[in-house]
């Protein structure tokens, strides 16, 4: 019981930099995110936030919409004939 609680000590902190290296899906990130919305309720509700902003598609244009800020050129090929 010892060794186990001392095998966590030391591997939970390095588990948790290791993740926020890598930034990648492993087994281990849904014990690391458990460990981090129960000591670090703030990491883990940004941690959602840039999960859910960064999965997010960008919205596509609805007919009518204004055209962004700049100038706009169409380029017409020319006719033959």
């Amino acid at each position: 019981m010892v060794v186990a609680i001392a095998v966590a000590l030391v591997g939970i902190p390095l588990m948790v930099r290791s993740e926020r290296e890598q930034r990648k899906r492993t087994p281990t990130a849904g014990m690391i995110g458990i460990a981090d919305e129960i000591f670090h309720p703030g990491a883990h509700q940004a941690d959602l936030i840039w999960v859910a902003q960064t999965e997010m598609p960008a919205p596509a244009p609805l007919a009518g919409d204004p055209f962004p800020e700049g100038k706009v050129t169409l380029q017409l090929p020319a006719r033959s004939g």
